[in-house]
């Protein structure tokens, strides 16, 4: 049976401000481990502990002048600490990635009107003054010996996003859009804290809310370094839940029918899905002990993930829901503070990305999916232009494309931005033909576009063992695949094959060319 069990309600009014969040979390559990930093030595740190180290860094931020300070989110703890005492010290947090370039840091730097920057070492070159972690440590200045009060409609940071139009923008967000929106808690009753690892970059606000939102709940949160550690640490971890985008899915996936493949074995597991999937409409569930040896080959597959930032795709999902594993997607967006909508334990619906969560509402204009609610963001900081178009008379315009089924379920099917338009006035969404693509574990990656009036495919092929098609035949079959899917209008007329995979941006979605 299952360990992960399913909760319908949520244990708790939601807090206010980061500060009550934060101070009701490490008051419940003291001893417990809050974090464990997966660094050279592991570090085991607790809520109290924690809770120490966040009043005596809000303290010293406290005496100093600055008002907008920057972290560099280099995946430490103490790079949690600085986050969350930026927040607590009623400061605003302007999370800074630790990839970017000095010279683009510095313009997000001067645009924010940052004050000060944070990191793992000293940080130069900024046009404002930089600290480490250990000279905040050690500089003058009183712990805050209590947790202090804050009004929910101030700032508490100022969060990068590249905007519906391309340009960096800066999503300001209150305490209470950060407070008020970690109110889902998908895991009750087991027998001992939930592990959940985080090794997405800090700097984005679906990762900040998923370390929020675990302590909120009480998990135990293994820190990794970095995403190229993270099949190192899937081993040392062995996380109960796991937050992903659709990248780590689909390696996984990959990985566990290519492990299949050369040991003879994937005629046998498909026999027993099917054998399974029979059984479970009897109400007979037995995925969980057929299939555990599976899941752990695979590299400790936990029983629950929660995907978000890009959509994936629904073979993968079955896939995994097949062998065991309930994968939750979700969608949101920075200037939504996180989620919009999510599937739940109790409402999972594969291809959709789940009902709108209890604080928003959504509708679909033109195509485009609009939000409104408490979870929405105030303003761009410093572009009172941007914000105003941003908005339909309270609504804001996600840019997304989607529509919202007869049981409320809301299917993602595009970006406005990056539709193609043909000469004969037809509309075509690039994802959803990259999305029918990729359906084929063959094809790692998909990148679709007009070409001179015509529909393009780029294509990024991973060759099964032991394949005796070559790298054009496989492709053309899975070409010739979607087409006879679709119209003829939206059919592809040519694909080229990549040698390397495609550059991606922080989130790991593939760069196209407008942005």
């Amino acid at each position: 049976m299952s360990r992960i069990k399913k909760s319908s309600q949520v244990e708790r009014p939601p807090a206010r401000t980061v500060t009550d969040l934060l101070a009701q979390a490490c008051a419940d559990r003291p001893q417990q481990n809050a974090f464990v930093d997966l660094g050279e030595p592991e570090r085991r740190i607790t809520y109290a502990q924690f809770r120490e180290n966040l009043l005596a860094a809000a303290g010293k931020l406290q005496e100093l002048s600055a008002r907008h300070i920057a972290v560099v989110c280099d995946g430490s703890y103490e790079c949690i600490v600085s986050l969350y005492a930026v927040m607590v010290s009623g400061r605003v947090l302007i999370p800074l990635d630790a990839q970017l370039p000095v010279e683009a840091a510095s313009v997000l730097l001067r645009r924010f009107d940052a004050e000060l920057v944070l990191g793992p070492q000293e940080p130069c070159g900024f046009p404002c003054p930089g600290m480490s972690w250990l000279a905040l440590a050690e500089s003058p200045g009183q712990p805050l010996t209590q947790w202090p009060l804050h009004e929910p409609d101030i700032p508490a940071c100022i969060v990068c996003t590249s905007g519906t139009e391309g340009d960096a923008r800066g999503v300001l967000l209150t305490q209470y859009n950060m407070a008020h929106t970690n109110n889902c808690n998908v895991v009750s009753a087991l027998k001992r804290p939930a592990r959940q690892m985080v090794y997405l970059s800090l700097h984005h606000i679906f990762t900040l809310l998923v370390v929020t939102t675990a302590l909120q709940q009480g998990h135990e949160i293994y820190l990794s370094r970095s995403v190229k550690y993270f099949v190192r640490d899937m081993d040392r971890v062995r996380p109960d839940i796991m937050t992903t985008i659709p990248m780590i899915n689909e390696m996984y996936r990959n990985r566990i029918l290519t492990g299949l493949r050369r040991s003879g074995q994937l005629v046998q597991i498909q026999r027993l899905i099917r054998l399974s999937n029979g059984l479970l409409r009897f109400g007979i569930d037995l995925r969980t002990p057929l299939f555990r040896q599976l899941r752990e080959i695979a590299g400790h597959l936990p029983q629950l993930i929660v995907t978000s930032a890009a959509a994936s795709q629904p073979d993968t999902l079955r896939f995994f829901q097949d062998i065991g594993v309930i994968v939750l997607q979700c969608y949101g967006m920075t200037e939504t503070t996180g989620s919009i909508t999510t599937n739940t334990l109790l409402n999972n619906r594969i291809g959709s990305v789940g009902r709108p969560k209890d604080y928003c509402e959504v509708r679909i204009v033109g195509g485009e999916i609009q939000v409104k609610g408490s979870n929405v963001f105030r303003e761009y900081y410093g572009d009172p232009a941007a914000t105003a178009q941003a908005f339909d008379g309270g609504w804001l315009r996600t840019g997304d494309l989607g529509h919202i089924d007869e049981d409320g379920y809301l299917f993602i099917t595009g970006r406005r931005k990056n539709l193609i338009i043909l000469d004969s006035g037809e509309n075509v969404s690039p994802e959803e033909l990259e999305q029918q693509l990729m359906g084929d574990p063959a094809i790692a990656e998909a990148l679709v576009s007009e070409k001179q009036g015509r529909i393009h495919a780029d294509l990024y092929v991973c060759m099964p063992p032991q394949s005796e098609e070559t790298p054009d035949a496989l492709a053309r079959r899975c070409v010739e695949r979607v087409n006879a899917q679709n119209p003829a209008y939206k059919r592809i007329s040519s694909w080229a094959l990549r040698d390397e995979p495609f550059e991606k941006s922080a989130s790991m979605k593939i760069r196209r060319q407008h942005e």
